[in-house]
């Protein structure tokens, strides 16, 4: 994809891209970590810098900013149409359980000590 200066519309919002933004924006995704060397910290690069998303205080959880959630949302709707076409339904289950309710489980399911 190649970014030109110029402006451009996205969700009803006008922008002006010039040069010198565009300089920044090159420089400032030199310094992300290779894609090719760690995908993981690559992605989390990439929605930090964006400002899509930010770590949260819970370990392994992350604050999504409205831009980022708004597209959150786009890919939601998208992949729900996709998947009722197929007479799938919905499911929701809880990303956060308890520990309390971990220890209930009995042996039949193993977790690892990283449990909240």
């Amino acid at each position: 994809m190649e970014i030109r200066a110029g402006s451009l519309s996205a969700d009803n919002k006008h922008y002006t891209v010039n040069k010198t933004t565009i300089t920044i924006m090159a420089k400032e995704l030199k310094q992300l970590t290779k894609r090719s060397e760690n995908y993981s910290q690559w992605y989390n690069d990439l929605v930090t810098k964006a400002d899509l998303a930010e770590q949260s205080p819970v370990r392994g959880c992350m604050i999504i900013k409205p831009y980022g959630y708004a597209i959150w949302e786009k890919m939601q709707h998208q992949l729900d149409t996709m998947f009722k076409e197929t007479g799938v339904q919905n499911a929701y289950f809880p990303l956060l359980i308890p520990k309390s309710f971990l220890s209930t489980t009995g042996t039949a399911i193993h977790f690892s000590a990283n449990s909240a």
